[in-house]
């Protein structure tokens, strides 16, 4: 690696990246440590200790607006696992919440209403898609504002 590099490197965004996911896994008082090193995620061998074979294998971000993305949530950060995506791409990626009873993001039950509710966040707002009265038919709704506001297909 070049000497300019070596001095350089702490300076560009991806080292950060680097730092963050290596204090998300390994360090304990790291907030969001419960979510990664708690759970058993850990970073491959060539990454743990080696920021240019990071580097050389993720390439450089492509706009300062994005992160490091593990593709599955389950599984460690590795060249196979990962891809700098947005923030509005790794939402997508998220799955469900474990509060979530119903097993669909954005679709739940109104127990004053009794019942579906649908709804989305795109664009930095929620925005209500409606009330139903079958599961199916708000999942359905959710379903087609993803395709919408998202212009994605649905995960489901």
């Amino acid at each position: 690696m070049k000497r300019w590099y070596k001095e350089k490197q702490k300076e560009c965004p991806e080292y950060f990246s680097w730092t963050g996911m290596k204090a998300r896994c390994y360090n304990k008082n790291h907030t969001s440590y419960p979510n990664y090193g708690l759970r058993g995620i850990k970073i491959c061998e060539e990454w743990l200790n080696d920021f240019g074979k990071f580097l050389e294998d993720m390439g450089k971000k492509p706009t300062e607006n994005h992160s490091i993305e593990r593709i599955d949530n389950d599984k460690n950060y590795s060249p196979d696992n990962c891809r700098w995506a947005t923030h509005l791409e790794q939402s997508w990626n998220r799955g469900v919440y474990s509060n979530n009873k119903t097993g669909v993001i954005g679709v739940s039950w109104s127990k004053k209403d009794n019942k579906w509710w649908a709804e989305i966040k795109a664009d930095g707002e929620k925005h209500f898609l409606g009330t139903y009265d079958d599961f199916e038919e708000a999942t359905k709704a959710r379903k087609e504002a993803e395709e919408k506001y998202h212009n994605v297909e649905s995960a489901f």
